[in-house]
């Protein structure tokens, strides 16, 4: 492929090492969502911060998965691009893992109490 036709992947990353960072800050939220499972109920507080982690930590990974995904479709056959590739698709895996607690937690809580807690001003934002 032409490089005029290839993706300008220093619109998500400038290189390779920031991508790395990225990787990394990504996976550290993602541990931090999974210190908070079974406090959701216990505050609107938790549920916030919960999802303020979780907003980042989906932001973070929706760069990395294009930039890998991109990446990879530049050449296919590369095993470079082959490896980063795999790599972003484990993290989404571990994303959906380290996430998967949530929705169970918010149904099992009384429908009440969610709703209190979604009235929160500071969750409506």
């Amino acid at each position: 492929m032409r490089e005029q036709e290839q993706w300008n992947l220093k619109d998500i990353f400038e290189n390779k090492e920031a991508y790395d960072r990225e990787k990394e800050n990504c996976e550290k939220l993602l541990q931090d969502i999974k210190e908070k499972e079974g406090s959701l109920a216990k505050g609107s507080e938790n549920l916030e911060n919960c999802y303020r982690t979780y907003e980042k930590a989906l932001c973070s990974y929706e760069r990395i998965y294009s930039y890998a995904m991109l990446y990879y479709h530049i050449d296919m056959a590369k095993p470079e691009t082959i490896k980063l590739y795999q790599e972003a698709e484990n993290l989404g895996t571990k994303f959906s893992e380290m996430t998967a607690f949530i929705e169970p937690e918010l149904l099992e809580m009384e429908e009440e109490k969610l709703q209190a807690y979604i009235q929160n001003p500071r969750l409506q934002k």
